[in-house]
């Protein structure tokens, strides 16, 4: 459904990653060499089988409506745990050996969502309340593990506490589309006080401030939720069918995802729809704030993924999301002087999502 993958991070993450080892990984602080048999954990084995279910098809060739078909009261916890692995690979220079750089994240995040009402058009009104969040960052270099940078650390802590049981409120279509959101004021302001007691310095506190409104804004969530998320076609389909859906992500790249999605198994309970998509870039220009380099992206990838939907209800009961890609970034210096280095990795991302008994 539409909080399969939460937050904007997820299709650019790798990029983020790539960009702090551009201008800041000669900081890190070596910890302890890496086995080579080490490695964080790992979803792939989960998400790598997408291979949909072949239950019996209840009459395939009758058409279906697919909508989101929730009532007033019910609720839905969706957990998301997702592994993002980026590696980035730079050249010799006078100064420096050839390095390679990976970077892993392991995160989770689980989410709240409460009908408040069903309006007259058939739209929700709903809250999301945002329980808990986890990140498990980690660097490797040239096979040695490295600290995280400890201001970023500081910043991401002080984030994930204070997103605990921050709630905001939106609209939605049966479609599946957000036409408002509500709240956001007092949901910056709950932010901005928890700041205030985590300890955070002035210029800290601000930079949070600035992450937040960036990322918790209404043209920002109404994207995450509507292009991250699965929106239905206008018209009823059949098993076998396809429809289109032309993604364009927000965030530190451009990223457009031409994607189809199969309505490709129909069941008393289960709705099965699997996806299929290119990743390839708006705009290949990227400027980074106080560097000294100017950076050139030629990135692509793949995106694949199936997702059960609830007969009942129209919402994602689970999700299995596989993201690959591949590319280059040439830095252009001021003095005329350029590097290109290599950047590959995948994303793999899990969500399971279960309907909850809840009261104020």
């Amino acid at each position: 459904m539409f909080f399969k993958r939460p937050s904007r991070a997820i299709f650019v993450a790798f990029v983020s990653c790539a960009l702090a080892l551009i201008s800041s990984v000669g900081n890190a602080q070596v910890v302890e060499n890496l086995p080579e048999n080490v490695a964080p954990p790992t979803i792939e084995s989960e998400v790598e089988d997408q291979t949909a279910p072949t239950s019996a098809e209840t009459s395939p060739d009758n058409f279906i409506a697919l909508r989101l078909k929730m009532r007033a009261g019910q609720a839905f916890r969706m957990t998301q745990t997702s592994q993002v692995k980026s590696v980035f690979v730079s050249p010799a220079t006078i100064k420096r050996v050839a390095q390679k750089t990976e970077s892993w994240s392991n995160d989770s995040v689980t989410t709240l969502l409460r009908v408040l009402d069903v309006q007259e058009n058939g739209d929700y009104r709903v809250r999301v309340t945002y329980e808990n969040v986890k990140n498990e960052p980690l660097t490797v270099i040239n096979g040695v593990r490295s600290s995280p940078i400890a201001s970023v650390g500081k910043l991401t802590n002080a984030m994930n506490r204070a997103l605990r049981n921050q709630s905001l409120e939106m609209t939605l279509t049966p479609l599946g589309n957000v036409s408002d959101v509500r709240g956001l004021q007092t949901f910056w302001n709950a932010m901005n006080a928890a700041f205030g007691t985590a300890g955070l310095s002035p210029d800290e506190q601000r930079t949070a401030m600035t992450n937040v409104r960036n990322t918790f804004n209404e043209t920002a969530l109404r994207s995450m939720m509507e292009k991250s998320g699965m929106t239905f076609p206008g018209h009823a389909i059949r098993v076998g069918e396809s429809w289109f859906a032309d993604v364009k992500l927000r965030g530190a790249l451009p990223f457009v995802v031409d994607v189809r999605r199969t309505l490709q198994n129909r069941d008393e309970q289960l709705l099965t729809i699997i996806e299929n998509g290119d990743l390839t870039l708006a705009d290949s220009q990227l400027t980074v704030p106080n560097a000294q380099s100017r950076f050139r992206v030629a990135i692509q990838g793949t995106y694949t993924g199936t997702t059960s939907l609830d007969a009942a209800t129209g919402f994602a009961r689970s999700t299995r999301l596989t993201q690959r890609y591949s590319g280059t970034v040439s830095a252009i210096r001021n003095s005329g002087a350029s590097q290109t280095s290599s950047l590959f990795g995948r994303v793999y991302i899990k969500t399971t999502a279960e309907e909850v008994r809840y009261s104020e």
